[in-house]
């Protein structure tokens, strides 16, 4: 793949790494753009193989747990929940009612909480079927669509929310530029993404569980996510810390898989180790007191509506 922002094809290598997630020994890779510096995948299956085969049901996004660990995931994302709608609550200001679209809303606890506990009036984008026709019965309106190819209005939104999503669009030019058009005037566009200058990046090098290969396309680091929405129209309000220590021990998990054959020894050095995961949360609590976090939220307000010709748009989307 050329790069996603600019169309070149000058590029070096950052690393290869196989799919950790789902076993897949291919050789995806991570390349820097030589000429406006994006760091994107440029070794990646096509569009329609990469959304039909890399996305199953049981995608760990997707909330597929069953009994206990099911119950724990869905606790964890019913408390990250509240959290984000509380942190959304501080920047939105005297607002009233919110006007809120959740892209990748997968199970739908975020725009549940927004609704049931502040009154907001939400909305969402999920191209997964099954995911977004269990939230329609439940009466939140999901659109089963990617953000490229949902049918909205422009200027409807006071927020549009992207956790842990940006990264994994094709074309993220065109969709922040979607995103801005959807937003009033004075918009927020509130993202949840990985840090691509987190130090556990270097430290756990190929096995970082970030890379999420081939799932993530784009890497952003604090200073090229800015240039890349102030391009698009949006000013920095603010970019915070997250405490995810679980993306440690994931990490620490995929390099004893790789180098380690004894099964005990990995079953010790899982993520579903209570140890390990003891182990994650302080040295969670050291980098982000100490360095830098592996997950930011970064809140951005729209300051100029984008306008471009549609034939512009249609270029871009086949980058």
């Amino acid at each position: 793949m050329n790069c996603a922002c600019c169309g070149g094809w000058d590029a070096d290598r950052v690393i290869q790494t196989p799919d950790y997630e789902l076993h897949i020994d291919a050789p995806f890779e991570i390349s820097a753009c030589r000429n406006c510096g994006h760091i994107y995948t440029s070794v990646r299956p096509g569009r329609s193989a990469l959304f039909s085969k890399f996305y199953p049901d049981e995608y760990i996004c997707y909330g597929g747990k069953r009994g206990v660990d099911g119950f724990m995931d869905r606790k964890r994302m019913e408390g990250q929940a509240v959290q984000r709608a509380k942190m959304i609550k501080k920047y939105v200001g005297q607002r009233n009612p919110v006007r809120l679209l959740e892209v990748g809303c997968a199970t739908g606890e975020f725009i549940k909480t927004c609704r049931n506990r502040f009154g907001w009036e939400v909305a969402g984008i999920e191209p997964n079927r099954p995911l977004s026709d269990a939230l329609n019965r439940e009466g939140y309106p999901v659109l089963p669509s990617t953000l490229e190819d949902a049918d909205i209005p422009d200027e409807q939104y006071d927020v549009v929310s992207l956790f842990n999503v940006l990264e994994h669009l094709w074309d993220p030019v065109y969709s922040l530029k979607r995103i801005n058009r959807l937003l009033k005037p004075g918009g927020l566009a509130v993202l949840e993404l990985p840090n691509f200058d987190s130090p556990s990046r270097k430290r756990f090098g190929k096995h970082w569980f970030l890379y999420h290969l081939p799932r993530h396309l784009s890497h952003f680091t604090k200073k090229s996510l800015t240039g890349l929405m102030n391009g698009c129209g949006f000013e920095k309000v603010d970019i915070l810390k997250q405490f995810r220590p679980t993306v440690n021990v994931l990490s620490f998990q995929y390099a004893v898989q790789d180098r380690i054959r004894s099964n005990p020894v990995r079953s010790f050095c899982s993520a579903r180790n209570p140890a390990m995961i003891a182990a994650g949360i302080f040295f969670e609590l050291l980098q982000n007191r100490m360095g830098d976090s592996n997950i930011i939220t970064a809140i951005f307000r729209k300051t100029a509506a984008v306008f471009q010709p549609i034939v512009s748009l249609l270029k871009e989307r086949t980058l």
